[in-house]
């Protein structure tokens, strides 16, 4: 299951950020460490609330077996910086190297790595303008969010706001600038 982590305390600690070369510090990997234990703990809830199972049973419920049937759950986890965890760079690279295998010759390519290369480029390319699409979508829509004025120069969430404010107002103008220009070529 994909998921985000934003640049939050929980994962981007001042330990985290000076040691990032750690894989157990570094906050996508711990996100993706949490999610099997989410997903057994929601299969558990539902199991509860639809089919009558209780945690003093024996046996696991029907949605918990289910979940268990199917093998590990991967944590495909995109970071605040467009960084991924180690399962995405796996997936990605599991990805590559079906598409290679399966048809590198019918694709016109000289070899297999050839292939396998091009493919991992454009899954990381197109992946990473997904993240930071949503990175900035996340980040605008959340920019309401932020609390009123806590100190005299004015809170980061205040500077924010009117940074993007002025970025609004900017693309705007830029989009009225365009008009114009393009009635007077007419």
């Amino acid at each position: 299951m994909n998921k985000t982590v934003g640049r939050s305390p929980t994962f981007y600690t001042a330990t985290s950020v000076r040691k990032s070369g750690v894989k157990e510090l570094n906050p996508v990997n711990k996100r993706q460490n949490r999610i099997p234990g989410e997903y057994a703990r929601n299969a558990k809830m539902a199991d509860k609330k639809y089919n009558g199972w209780n945690k003093d049973d024996v046996e696991l419920g029907d949605c918990a077996k289910k979940l268990q049937t199917k093998g590990k759950v991967l944590g495909l986890v995109a970071g605040a910086f467009g960084e991924g965890s180690e399962d995405l760079h796996n997936f990605i690279q599991f990805l590559a190297k079906s598409i290679a295998s399966d048809s590198w010759e019918e694709m016109g390519f000289p070899n297999y790595a050839a292939c396998k290369g091009t493919f991992t480029s454009v899954i990381y390319r197109d992946l990473g303008c997904i993240i930071a699409h949503g990175n900035a979508y996340l980040k605008n829509n959340r920019v309401g969010w932020a609390p009123a004025k806590t100190t005299p120069g004015g809170s980061h969430f205040d500077k924010e706001q009117s940074r993007i404010h002025n970025a609004v107002l900017n693309q705007r103008y830029c989009e009225q600038f365009a008009k114009v220009g393009m009635q007077a070529v007419r």
